[in-house]
């Protein structure tokens, strides 16, 4: 198979984008999996199912706040 020809993935600032928007629209700190199931695109799954491996790194990038497993954006003033 040549490697030219294949579609490119998602660039990581197109990723940090779709999960902050997420994150942004919730009205509660949410688990990976159910940020990877509102993303809804094929990066974010494995199989035809979110994957939290998939977003964690993302999650990590923008500065989320982790509380028992649940992920938040940063207040504006913290």
């Amino acid at each position: 198979m040549n490697q030219t020809q294949k579609p490119a993935g998602a660039s990581a600032e197109h990723r940090n984008e779709k999960v902050r928007a997420v994150l942004l629209a919730a009205s509660e700190p949410l688990g990976p999996t159910e940020i990877a199931r509102r993303v809804n695109e094929p990066w974010c799954g494995a199989g035809g199912y979110p994957s939290s491996a998939a977003v964690t790194p993302v999650l990590r990038r923008i500065g989320a706040i982790a509380n028992n497993g649940r992920y938040e954006l940063k207040a504006d003033g913290a």
